[in-house]
């Protein structure tokens, strides 16, 4: 299945089909959950979904689309005093002035990955797809991020890296237009932070910011008014955030922090780690020894935005 951009002869053949040249398009369609809203002296028409469903292409166009795929869960430590890595964010994807021919397109959304209990790494949080018909090879993906690793397992491969168990030196690997990688463990001390979508996971150290998972990307594809308002991504100033890393489980305080963009904190004794939270692509905390709890992935998100006049 593809996971960047739909095939270039595709998009050819459709705009060859569609528009006169010259035409400047503006796009009809219906789905999701719609808002309305003013930049400069344009007016643009959203689509926000957060589950999985199909959408109607009435009149062809170009439009401006995000793809966040679910973030990766978070592990536990393994043994007593040893920490598991965060969970890293699903990747995200931005596309500006995409062409979408009429018809009707599938909208597949990410789910975030469980935590490992007492069973290794956490798996991988799932992929997100918005694709014409029912042929993911004509659309575009965005990748699942990599769950935290356990005691000396480095974190797994996503859209961003999982970070490593406590006892793992090595960072994670992630798909590179998509995120970052998440960081390494410190035996006996953290986890590594998993990797956000707009920064590295920080490596587990004795310094005061341990384990913190990476900051999201920032995609203001709609207001941070309806960003809140539709509880997709997180608001932080004027930017909205997507795809934020996990902080490492860590040993005593104080714990580590989640990225901006839907990051979990990391856990310490027999805490329970949080999830990263929904609709951002947000990985889930990682938690200490045998005792703690690490937390789920978030789940990704879709928006679809386009001029209107």
């Amino acid at each position: 299945m593809a996971v960047t951009s739909m095939r270039s002869s595709s998009i050819e053949n459709y705009k060859k089909s569609n528009k006169m040249a010259g035409e400047i398009l503006y796009p009809e369609m219906t789905g999701g959950t719609e808002a309305t809203f003013t930049e400069g002296n344009s007016t643009y028409k959203s689509h926000t979904f957060t589950s999985s469903t199909t959408a109607t292409v009435s009149r062809a166009g170009y439009a401006d689309l995000l793809i966040v795929a679910g973030g990766g869960g978070a592990s536990e430590g393994g043994s007593n005093s040893e920490m598991g890595g965060g969970g890293g964010a699903g990747g995200v994807l931005y596309r500006e002035n995409v062409y979408l021919p009429a018809g009707s397109w599938t909208v597949a959304i990410g789910a975030g990955s469980p935590p490992a209990q007492w069973s290794g790494n956490a798996s991988q949080g799932e992929n997100s797809f918005f694709y014409p018909g029912s042929d993911p090879e004509l659309g575009w993906g965005a990748v699942g991020g990599g769950g935290g690793g356990r005691l000396n397992s480095t974190g797994g491969f996503g859209g961003s890296g999982g970070g490593s168990g406590s006892s793992a030196i090595n960072n994670s690997s992630f798909f590179a237009t998509q995120g970052h990688q998440g960081g390494a463990g410190l035996a006996g001390n953290s986890g590594g932070g998993g990797g956000g979508a707009g920064a590295d996971g920080t490596n587990g150290t004795n310094a005061t910011g341990r384990g913190k998972g990476g900051d999201g990307r920032i995609v203001n594809i709609i207001p941070t008014a309806t960003a809140t308002s539709q509880s997709v991504g997180e608001v932080s100033g004027n930017a909205v955030y997507f795809g934020g890393g996990a902080g490492g489980g860590v040993a005593g305080s104080p714990v580590a922090d989640g990225g901006l963009g839907g990051g979990a904190i990391g856990a310490t004794g027999n805490q329970t780690a949080p999830s990263g939270d929904p609709n951002t692509g947000g990985g889930g905390g990682g938690a200490e020894g045998l005792g703690g709890n690490p937390g789920a992935g978030g789940s990704g998100v879709v928006i679809v935005r386009y001029k209107t006049s």
